[in-house]
């Protein structure tokens, strides 16, 4: 894979160099160059050479672009989607509804990091009393997770989706519909009820739509946080989300 990546980044390095080259077409420029015996060849073989024995830096700035671009992406989809991504009626909110900082979360139930993400999550909320939390559900990691999500949502309409969703983070294993039976009977839903309403076609657009803007943000894995305009992967500590948070205050102020 190294050597494929060393031939790519020769091949667009070299192409770059050609392209200058022919693009230098004055009679001054190329008198220049013969007098200090260059040409195209050599050009390509000093860079080649130096490319083999750099490989790493090379392959560490073609990463460092991606990731830029990437951050690009991302931002520009933020800034388009915003609306959709925290203020869409649909989407569960906990924390502080009226709290100053949104912290928006992608995330899908049946992932571990996820579970150790809401731990992180609920602390925050506990000691920042201005947080508003943002529920994105995103099953990736199968039809279980999916069918979690759907419950999950359905909750809603019997005013308890933070508690099913607290409950079903909290739970230590693979989530089933067994599990998802059991854990909404715990808590005082109707559980018949809840089975019918996760079926429902407003919920299966809620979900689509939720992996429509992962897409966009370039999101492919979970759990994934927006504090404002900031992207954050990965189960983080609470002190880089703290972090987060403090940085889009000041921008506010």
């Amino acid at each position: 894979m190294l050597r494929k990546a060393v031939d790519w980044s020769i091949a667009g390095l070299a192409g770059i160099v050609m392209l200058a080259v022919a693009a230098v077409a004055v009679p001054d420029a190329h008198q220049v160059r013969a007098e200090a015996g260059f040409d195209r060849a050599k050009i390509e073989e000093i860079i080649h050479d130096y490319i083999m024995d750099n490989a790493e830096i090379i392959l560490q700035s073609v990463e460092q672009y991606q990731r830029y671009g990437q951050a690009e992406r991302q931002r520009e989809a933020l800034k388009d989607n915003r609306r959709h991504l925290f203020e869409n009626p649909n989407t569960p909110v906990g924390g502080n509804p009226d709290g100053d900082i949104s912290v928006l979360e992608f995330f899908d139930y049946n992932c571990g990091f996820c579970k150790r993400a809401w731990t992180t999550l609920e602390q925050l909320m506990r000691e920042d009393e201005n947080i508003r939390v943002v529920f994105k559900e995103y099953p990736i990691l199968g039809e279980a997770s999916e069918l979690a999500a759907r419950w999950a949502l359905a909750a809603r309409n019997q005013g308890k989706y933070v508690e099913m969703h607290a409950a079903l983070m909290e739970h230590n294993g693979r989530i089933t519909e067994r599990i998802l039976r059991r854990t909404a009977d715990n808590i005082g839903l109707d559980v018949t009820r809840l089975s019918e309403d996760a079926q429902s076609d407003e919920i299966t657009e809620i979900i689509q739509m939720n992996r429509a803007l992962a897409r966009q943000m370039g999101i492919t894995g979970t759990p994934a946080f927006l504090v404002e305009d900031q992207v954050i992967s990965g189960a983080v500590p609470l002190e880089r989300l703290q972090e987060a948070v403090a940085e889009e205050r000041q921008k506010k102020r």
